[in-house]
């Protein structure tokens, strides 16, 4: 096999219950000493992963399910939403009463304290520290935003997509979403960190256990399915591996034999 770059999801991949798995550390300085680049590849933000990136000393990432891609701290594609659609959000959202944060590249903005009923939902994502920005403060053309995370239950999903139409719902907690721009997808944002390194997409690599980690198992030549994603996913993924508590993927690499 010919893999050349890694990328790898954060969440029920490299981090379960609140920690980094001991052997995907392992496993990523492994692949740092045989000079194979490394990419996280997540749905969370820039500063939302930045503790993690720093601990595996990862210099490349895409966020935002891939509106936003870093290659060696070098911004490689980016694709926030426009005003039009962010203040859109921001209407709908006050309209039906619905808490909701904004991300940009770089900080956590809320105009209020409304999301505190659904902190232990953050809390247990150590989620950053989020900024109160009031509202006749806020510009709406000096903030580029790339997601919001909103606060409600599915019952909504179909509502705000129809009523927000360039954007889209990606549901990750029974009360909680990230709306993110429509046709985003991790991918987009891979293929430009590959096409920095000069790397062609067949010959590189991901490991995640979501459904947005489906457009990854598709455009590159290698993937793995975690084995705690739901079976629909792993049907995607070209191999499955241990669930990431079992040490997945580390079994993942070693079975590939990138590392030992």
């Amino acid at each position: 096999m010919d893999i050349r770059m890694v990328f790898l999801d954060i969440d029920g991949t490299l981090y379960t219950e609140g920690q980094l798995i001991d052997s995907a550390v392992q496993a990523v300085q492994q692949l740092h000493r045989k000079n194979i680049p490394v990419s996280l590849c997540t749905g969370r933000s820039y500063i939302h992963a930045k503790n993690i990136q720093s601990a595996l000393q990862i210099q490349n990432g895409v966020y935002f399910n891939g509106s936003l891609a870093v290659a060696q701290q070098k911004t490689v594609y980016s694709t926030p939403f426009s005003t039009e659609t962010t203040q859109s959000l921001i209407d709908l959202l006050q309209q039906y009463g619905h808490p909701f944060i904004m991300h940009t590249d770089s900080r956590v903005l809320s105009f209020n304290q409304n999301y505190l009923p659904y902190k232990e939902i953050l809390d247990a994502f150590h989620f950053p520290e989020i900024e109160i920005l009031l509202e006749d403060q806020w510009d709406i053309h000096s903030y580029p935003i790339y997601q919001f995370n909103g606060f409600f239950e599915k019952d909504w999903d179909s509502l705000i997509e129809q009523s927000a139409t360039d954007c889209f719902v990606y549901r990750w907690d029974n009360q909680a979403v990230d709306l993110q721009i429509l046709h985003s997808d991790k991918h987009l944002g891979a293929l430009s960190i590959l096409h920095e390194y000069k790397i062609d997409p067949q010959h590189a690599l991901h490991i995640g256990d979501g459904g947005n980690d489906i457009g990854m198992f598709h455009a590159l030549g290698y993937s793995v399915a975690m084995g705690n994603a739901s079976v629909d996913i792993q049907n995607e993924a070209k191999m499955v591996t241990l669930p990431a508590e079992e040490d997945g993927v580390y079994h993942a690499l070693r079975n590939l034999k990138l590392i030992e």
